[in-house]
This record gives C-alpha cells, sequence and structure tokens, in this order.
C-alpha cells in the first residue's frame, strides 16, 4: 500500500480509454439525410415558428452564434438563411445504432452514456499512445464510410473515462485529445469548473 505522500508517479495510468462525443448529433443527423442542408447553417426544431425552441444547432449554425435553447426568431434574426429542421427522433435512435455497430467494428463499446456517447475500453498494445490515436482514427473512418460523412465526433483518450469526456470537448469539432498521466494536472488548469463533467452553473 502507497503510504502518505508516496510518489503516484511510480505507478504511470495508461490510456486506457477511449471517449467518443458526436459533434452537434441531431443537426448533423438531419444534415446527412438532406443533402441539401449539408454545410450550412442549420437549426433542429420542434415547431417551425418563431416562439419555436432551437434543439439543436448544426456546427455552423454555433459558428455565427446559435445556440441550443435559443428561440427560432432570434436565431433567424442571426442567420437570416437559416434552415429549420423538424425534429425526427426516430431517425436520430437508428443512426445511434448505426454508429455503435460502426464504432464495434473497430473495438468492443464498453459503455453508452447518451444518444450521442459511448465509451471503449482499450487493452494491452491499444494503450500505447501511437497505437490507441490509430484507433480512435479508424473509429472515425468507420463511422463515416458506415454511417455518413456529416457525422462527425470528438475522440479522448485518457487513463479514465471521465478524463476521456473531458479530453472530448477540449477540441470541438472533430477533435482527438489525448491525456496522458504525464499531462496532469497542468493540461486542466485551462478549464473552469464548469467545464468538468457533472459541474453546473448553479452549483457554483
Amino acid at each position: 500500500m502507497l503510504g502518505f505522500g508516496s510518489d503516484c508517479r511510480a505507478c504511470p495510468m495508461p490510456l486506457s480509454h477511449l471517449f467518443l462525443d458526436l459533434n452537434s448529433y441531431f443537426a448533423s443527423c438531419e444534415q446527412q439525410l438532406t443533402p441539401s442542408a449539408r454545410g450550412k447553417p442549420l437549426a433542429v426544431v420542434a415547431t417551425d415558428t418563431p416562439s419555436g425552441c432551437c434543439i439543436a444547432a448544426s456546427i455552423e449554425a454555433k459558428r455565427v452564434g446559435i445556440k441550443t435553447g435559443m428561440r427560432l426568431g432570434e436565431a433567424r434574426a442571426l442567420c437570416p438563411d437559416l434552415i429549420a429542421a423538424l425534429s425526427r427522433p426516430s431517425k436520430y435512435i437508428e443512426f445511434h445504432h448505426q454508429i455503435i455497430a460502426a464504432v464495434e467494428s473497430v473495438l468492443p463499446v464498453e459503455a453508452v452514456h447518451s444518444i450521442d456517447e459511448m465509451s471503449c475500453r482499450l487493452l494491452g498494445d491499444e494503450q500505447l499512445e501511437p497505437h490507441a490515436r490509430a484507433i480512435a482514427e479508424k473509429v472515425r473512418r468507420a463511422i463515416r464510410r458506415r454511417v455518413g460523412e456529416c457525422l462527425r465526433c470528438s475522440i479522448g483518450l485518457a487513463p479514465n473515462r471521465f478524463l476521456g469526456k473531458v479530453a472530448t470537448d477540449m477540441m470541438k469539432p472533430d477533435g482527438l485529445v489525448i491525456i496522458n498521466d504525464s499531462d496532469l494536472p497542468h493540461k486542466l488548469f485551462p478549464l473552469n469548473l464548469i467545464d468538468l463533467p457533472g459541474i453546473g452553473k448553479r452549483m457554483l
């Protein structure tokens, strides 16, 4: 047993987890289903009315300031050419299952955390950084090839699932961030508390 004050670096933690977060998932599904909407600002809505709420925003819509939860009228004031796509939950579920199958063509999915998040365990030589990076890129290619080019994701490689999730949020879209044991704790210093999973504004 390690005593108080022992050097934990004597037991380095390997890259044992791959965490995957689909970028702008609902909006990306709509762009995949509607080729004419690809590369354009798009918001997923329940109703196409000014008072309707933007359930999700595409990567292009986010770049002009449109956010999830914004009223459609406000969003169109920011971007008059915004495409409003009516929500199709059953389609998003279909894509979800296709994405799981695509990931599992590379390595098993250990846990599904939500409709747009999942994680995998890396074993043996897979935990070596060059191998882990290659696996992450292979997963990304499998999703695009088997599901669709609009389904982009951020991937985090880390010693545990929590840090893997943190890593996915550090670079979006299409990010691949690696947090090694040797990166800690300084790689986390630029983050705010609310950047950490499980901590919301109301808790501060």
